[in-house]
Order: C-alpha cells, then sequence, then structure tokens
C-alpha cells in the first residue's frame, strides 16, 4: 500500500470515528468503492452517528452516577479520569 494511500485509510478512524467529521468518509471512499461488509458508505455515516451520540450520553450518564455517589459519600475515593 502507498504511503498516499495509508493517509488516506488512516483519516477515518482518525477524522470521522474520534473527532465526528462524518464528511471525511465520503471524500475517502469512492462511490464505486466495494466493500465486503454489510453497509453502504451512507450507512456506514449514519451508523457513526448513532454511535457518536450513544458514547456522548454514556459519559454524561457515568458522570451523573459519580456525582450521585461523591454526593452520597464526599470521603469516597475518586475515581480516576475515564476516556471514552
Amino acid at each position: 500500500m502507498s504511503e498516499k494511500n495509508k493517509a488516506l485509510a488512516a483519516r477515518i478512524p482518525l477524522e470521522a470515528f474520534n473527532q465526528g467529521k462524518l464528511e471525511v468518509i465520503d471524500e475517502v471512499v469512492a462511490d464505486n468503492s466495494v466493500d465486503h461488509g454489510e453497509l453502504s458508505p451512507k450507512q456506514r455515516t449514519e451508523l457513526q452517528k448513532i454511535l457518536r451520540e450513544r458514547k456522548r450520553n454514556l459519559k454524561k450518564a457515568l458522570d451523573d452516577v459519580e456525582a450521585a455517589l461523591n454526593k452520597l459519600n464526599p470521603t469516597r475515593k475518586k475515581s480516576k479520569k475515564r476516556k471514552l
């Protein structure tokens, strides 16, 4: 794989998935590309939107639980910063 192709392929997980720039999928994946999975490029984009929203909801729920635990037990050892 050429360095150019490696850089293009790296954009999807780095920019689309991690940063939420879903338009990158349309920029990088050709209209006539063959995907051996079950999702079309449009379906992949929609899936990423859903997953990113659920991740935000999960983070908020975990923050709420931690705040409630801290309120119930102020001397409780604080949890480490979590990565989501």
